[in-house]
């Protein structure tokens, strides 16, 4: 009999992977299947994605004998493979006027372009798989990578983000007070913004003034960086200055007003860790708890810090003056000196609290934050973030700690 077949393949679809297709095939004359001796089954252009005149085909051969003569082809489908490229980053952060790279790897071999959303902001070039990124102006651009479609694959692309930013090197005036800080020198309205850019806050710009002003040290540095969090944060308690009485090292006064005037942090903190007068500072406990000294040596080598800044240090109740002013004008609110022993509600640190909180901090606690200004042998100078004021402390009391660095 000779009939002309409906040949069904099964399935009728794939995906290109690089592998020979050969779908089952049934014959049937209307709803009669034709057994499978009857024919033979031959399949071409069964390996890569259709083209035009070029389909996946399975072609039925009549065999002789047989109660059939049966002759025919039919067409199935091999899609393309999807398209992918990787880049080596998907996102950068630069200054204004800087450059930076990233590689493309294209893993089917379409040509390769590259565009910008916003070249205001940031340009892209291409050469070979190396895309070079160009920053014009602080904002952010994504940068598209394009891979054209090949026989076998569809087209594809992949985007880096391309954040520019503000180093904290060329950060000037009061405006960037409470600004976070990121680990590798960049600066943000918020630490929100920082960690989208991929970066790691680190700190928040407490105070900012003019060149030399920020600490004694040092005739360049215009800035206070203060900690994200005090050693409470990280260690689950607080910690002791000295167990010994008698001087630190330490610069020592019992009049306000001098130690208000005191912004020598940096060079207190250095005779504290040298442990100054036979005092075990660095290595020592005060009841059973490691010193503040032992804890900064420790914060020194976990926290990281943008370079071209001083290192970890603990400021003075003078310092501590200065950024609680510049957080009160920031928070628009009157600006109010230390007073001793007397409550000052402008002086409390919740006056300025949602701004920490804004860069990534943590709350300052009830109670007294210890500085690096000596009272007497046995007394430190410490400011009450509860009541807001300045008095003194003993050097074997247990006390909250926030580090600072300048810049």
């Amino acid at each position: 009999k000779i009939v002309t077949p409906i040949i069904v393949v099964a399935p009728s679809t794939y995906t290109y992977d690089g592998n020979a297709k050969e779908p089952d095939v049934t014959v049937r004359d209307g709803q009669t299947t034709i057994p499978a001796s009857e024919y033979t089954v031959s399949y071409s252009n069964n390996i890569n994605a259709n083209k035009p005149g070029k389909e996946p085909m399975v072609t039925i051969t009549d065999k002789d004998g047989g109660n059939y003569t049966v002759n025919g082809n039919q067409t199935f489908t091999i899609n393309k493979h999807a398209g992918y490229v990787t880049l080596s980053a998907n996102k950068g952060i630069l200054a204004v006027d800087k450059s930076t790279t990233f590689t493309v790897k294209s893993h089917h071999g379409g040509d390769l372009n590259v565009s910008s959303n916003a070249t205001s902001y940031a340009t892209a070039s291409l050469s070979g798989t190396t895309v070079t990124v160009n920053s014009k102006a602080l904002g952010s651009a994504t940068i598209t990578v394009n891979c054209a479609a090949t026989d076998n694959y569809e087209a594809a692309s992949a985007t880096y983000t391309m954040y520019v930013e503000t180093p904290l090197s060329a950060v000037s005036g009061a405006s960037y007070v409470g600004y976070c800080i990121s680990t590798s020198g960049f600066v943000f309205s918020s630490a929100d913004k920082c960690k989208t850019a991929g970066q790691t806050p680190i700190a928040m710009i407490a105070y900012m003034g003019s060149a030399g002003s920020a600490d004694a040290s040092s005739n360049t540095y215009k800035g206070l960086a203060l900690a994200l969090n005090d050693l409470n944060d990280i260690n689950s308690y607080t910690a002791s200055i000295c167990a010994t009485s008698g001087s630190c090292g330490m610069t020592r006064t019992t009049d306000l007003a001098t130690a208000r005037s005191l912004k020598n942090g940096i060079n207190c903190t250095t005779a504290y860790l040298s442990n100054k007068n036979g005092h075990n500072h660095t290595n020592g406990s005060v009841g059973g708890r490691p010193t503040v000294a032992y804890n900064l040596v420790q914060w020194r080598k976990n926290y990281s810090r943008p370079s071209g800044t001083s290192d970890w240090f603990l400021p003075t109740i003078g310092q501590y003056e200065m950024m609680y002013k510049a957080l009160q004008k920031k928070a628009g609110k009157t600006q109010y000196n230390f007073t001793w022993g007397t409550a000052n509600s402008g002086m409390q640190s919740n006056v300025w609290q949602s701004i920490l909180t804004n860069a990534g901090g943590t709350t300052f606690r009830n109670g007294c934050t210890i500085t690096s200004t000596e009272y007497g042998d046995g007394t430190m100078w410490c400011n009450h973030n509860t009541t807001g004021c300045a008095s003194n402390g003993g050097k074997t009391g247990t006390w909250y700690c926030r580090f600072v660095f300048a810049f």
